[in-house]
């Protein structure tokens, strides 16, 4: 139930910032919003069976570090957790849904932990990342098919 609130609450502040007010978001901009929060949940449980469904095959997956990952290396980097991410906060989320493909764009705070110190210890290090997302719809089910991710200022 905990991550159901949090999830409807990202859901929630998705929709405000979409104009709510102004006008309402669609069913299918609602859809794919919740669909993303999803998978933010999943990467950050590691939660591998759920992310395989969500993520297209011919993912095209780009770090803000510009590294780009395949599919089947991005759920290897999530299972090694060669990149952890800790937590996935998305601000100023806009959603565009055209048929079966939707475009995100967010800017999220992340605290990520990419690599061990020396000592084997590991130090959290906070970025800002602005985002742009497409989603396709495949046999009724939305996926991730492209990521590209670049470092931005810091949120104020």
């Amino acid at each position: 139930m905990r991550n159901e609130s949090g999830l409807m609450a990202v859901v929630l502040a998705a929709s405000l910032s979409l104009g709510i007010g102004a006008q309402q978001p669609s069913a299918g901009e609602v859809e794919v919003l919740q669909f993303q929060a999803k998978r933010n949940q999943a990467v950050m449980a590691k939660d591998l069976r759920t992310l395989e469904g969500m993520l297209a095959d011919d993912l095209f997956y780009c770090h803000a570090s510009g590294l780009v990952q395949t599919k089947a290396e991005f759920l290897e980097t999530v299972r090694t957790e060669q990149f952890r991410w800790l937590t996935m906060e998305s601000q100023g989320v806009k959603a565009h849904v055209f048929g079966d493909t939707a475009v995100v764009t967010t800017v999220g705070l992340h605290e990520n932990i990419t690599a061990k110190q020396r000592d084997g210890s590991v130090l959290p290090v906070e970025l800002t990342i602005r985002t742009t997302e497409v989603y396709v719809k495949r046999g009724g089910h939305w996926q991730l098919l492209a990521f590209q991710g670049t470092r931005a200022p810091a949120v104020q």
